[in-house]
């Protein structure tokens, strides 16, 4: 059993721990900005980048977090310490926040509040083992029926938990091969994004990808462009 430990709103607990009310918003409405930071040589990998995205959601959604930029910051840092001990030597893990709008008022109006929003910081590990064949033997991509929800309705700035979508596109391109994954189109019938980061394509020797008009801003996006540059590569 490990021994990870998980921050929630000012508690650093057990991950077996962990839990929220059945009446957060996070579990009634799906109402929760997220961020992953992966880490290399277990050093998070942008975290202010993404910390910074993270409150660009906040802004978004209104949610007001009622803890800085530097404590969040220092808070993620402490507890990838703290979990230090259970990877090994050459381990990576993700760094996870989700943070909700907090306990909601069950009846017309979702929107107050009886609680502070809802911080949750935990680091898991990256098995990534299970996306080695596709850089040995490519991937089998599928184009489901179901299409992004275009940003007049959800602005593609945010990065959320409402995954509802995604998954129902994932499951549909299963459905026509177990190891396939997706290629979610928006409502233009335009290639947006996969479930779990951005797409690219080489044509005519240039780095192509959809614009964020459709998808997330994903910062691997922009390192890839970066190094791209670095190249001399066209994107």
């Amino acid at each position: 059993m490990t021994n990870r430990k998980v921050y929630i709103s000012g508690e650093i607990i057990s991950e077996s721990d962990a839990k929220i009310s059945i009446f957060d918003s996070a579990v009634l409405l799906g109402d929760t900005v997220t961020e992953s930071t992966r880490t290399f040589n277990y050093k998070p990998f942008k975290l202010e980048e993404h910390i910074h995205r993270l409150y660009k959601s906040f802004k978004l959604t209104r949610i007001h977090p009622q803890m800085s930029k530097k404590e969040m910051i220092d808070v993620s840092l402490n507890l990838l310490e703290i979990n230090k001990g259970e990877y090994g030597n050459n381990e990576d893990c993700w760094l996870v926040h989700n943070v909700s709008r907090g306990h909601s008022i069950t009846g017309g109006n979702p929107t107050l509040q009886v609680t502070k929003p809802t911080i949750m910081i935990y680091t898991q590990p990256m098995n990534l083992i299970l996306w080695a064949p596709f850089y040995t033997k490519g991937c089998h991509a599928v184009i489901p029926p179901t299409r992004m929800v275009p940003s007049q309705s959800l602005d593609a700035r945010i990065k959320n938990r409402s995954r509802l979508f995604y998954t129902l596109a994932e499951i549909e391109a299963k459905l026509v091969d177990p190891d396939a994954q997706s290629v979610i189109l928006d409502i233009h019938g335009n290639v947006a994004e996969n479930k779990g980061g951005n797409i690219f394509m080489v044509k005519s020797g240039k780095l192509i990808t959809p614009t964020t008009a459709n998808c997330l801003a994903g910062l691997t996006r922009d390192s890839t462009m970066e190094i791209a540059r670095s190249l001399g590569i066209e994107v």
